[in-house]
């Protein structure tokens, strides 16, 4: 079951249905963003399928043009629990699915960019790192663990001190 409470951080062991369940999110957001040509991945831990991860699917989604997303079928995107968030992020726009709007439980976040942009091919490059190699992804892994356990109520703390890690990982990019 995904879902995590508002600032809850909390670690599954890796589950055979995250991958089914993005596939089901991605056919719901496909049929309902289609006039956008949206391009869509399944980014985050639940996406390298082996670790420990917050009960969460992750979603990427790349549009043509960052303005797009003003003209979305918000009223249609509400009807399947699916709300924009309040997140200012440059260059990035951020919803979520809630399974329970009323205690804030998300199952799904979409992290909105365009598409061939920095955002866009960080994501990509993160997550394709972590799956060809097992040394950085064991650390990862360390690292959430012991984040999740330092800070169970404190989600903005516990990505914060991820954040080293990644801006290392997204060096070898360059």
């Amino acid at each position: 079951m995904v879902g995590l409470s508002n600032n809850e951080v909390r670690l599954i062991k890796p589950s055979s249905d995250w991958l089914e369940q993005y596939n089901m999110e991605k056919i719901t957001l496909l049929n309902t963003l289609h006039p956008f040509n949206v391009q869509i991945e399944h980014i985050g831990s639940t996406a390298l399928g082996t670790i420990e991860s917050k009960p969460l699917i992750d979603i990427l989604i790349g549009f043509n043009r960052l303005e797009d997303i003003e003209q979305l079928p918000w009223p249609e995107l509400r009807q399947k629990d699916y709300y924009l968030l309040k997140v200012a992020i440059k260059s990035k726009k951020v919803m979520a699915k809630f399974s329970n709007i009323e205690t804030q439980t998300k199952s799904v976040v979409v992290h909105m960019v365009e598409k061939n942009s920095d955002w866009w091919h960080e994501h990509l490059f993160f997550r394709d790192y972590l799956r060809s190699t097992p040394s950085a992804l064991c650390e990862y892994e360390a690292l959430k663990i012991r984040l999740a356990s330092q800070f169970p109520d404190d989600q903005a703390s516990y990505t914060d001190g991820k954040q080293a890690f990644v801006n290392h990982i997204l060096k070898k990019r360059k």
